[in-house]
């Protein structure tokens, strides 16, 4: 009966914390009240049902300028106020930012022919070979994609990359790796007009239960 009442006073404590405001400071502050507290708030099994119990009202704690160097930009005032650069990355390499999605970013770094999967909030990037089939070409074979997590799936992701080959009649392709299985999916493709290209750099969207990417058209001149 002890051990029982010790579990159940310890779920309780649990209860009471998952529902501890989502600011920065909060579990710090928290897990400084007595040495029971700072085992459970430094579990990551409480962390990972802490993140989903706000997935819904999350704070806004700055966002990430892209455009030169990958840095953190605070938005929130002190004492929760996170310092810049915070959660900036360093690619050391020519990198693109393919899309944001889901607590996840996908960067494409033509040279080396890899994404990457960075979550800024737990520091962790994964860097993976783009599949055979997608060379890269600014404008005959350009490449575009997206990360994304299922609904409530914090420990899993999915990367989708899309191209065109470049031969004609030309083709979109399109190919999903999987995190949980670590392994790039079946390559899908279908025809696309003569002149259209895979945009590089637009967003995809996710509406009706499907990812859309940009698909245009591109002109070409006659060689002299």
């Amino acid at each position: 009966p002890r051990f029982r009442r010790e579990r159940e006073a310890l779920a309780n404590i649990c209860e009471i914390l998952l529902r501890l405001p989502p600011q920065p400071s909060s579990l710090p502050r928290a897990s400084l009240v007595c040495r029971r507290w700072r085992s459970l708030l430094s579990d990551p099994a409480f962390r990972r049902r802490f993140r989903f119990h706000h997935r819904r009202s999350p704070p806004l704690l700055g966002f990430i300028d892209a455009n030169q160097g990958i840095t953190f930009q605070p938005a929130l005032d002190a004492p929760v106020r996170l310092p810049r650069g915070h959660f900036s990355l360093n690619l050391h390499d020519r990198y693109m930012t393919l899309g944001w999605r889901h607590g996840l970013a996908l960067f494409f770094l033509p040279i080396p022919l890899q994404v990457v999967v960075w979550d800024p909030v737990a520091g962790v990037q994964h860097r993976l070979a783009v599949p055979p089939g997608f060379g890269f070409h600014p404008l005959e074979n350009p490449i575009n994609g997206t990360v994304l997590r299922a609904a409530g799936e914090i420990d899993h992701f999915q990367v989708v990359l899309v191209s065109s080959d470049g031969k004609q009649p030309r083709r979109a392709l399109a190919r999903v790796y999987s995190s949980e299985t670590g392994v790039w999916g079946d390559s899908i493709s279908c025809p696309v007009p003569l002149v259209s290209m895979v945009h590089i750099g637009e967003p995809a969207s996710c509406t009706g239960g499907g990812l859309h990417l940009l698909v245009g058209f591109s002109i070409e001149y006659p060689r002299v």
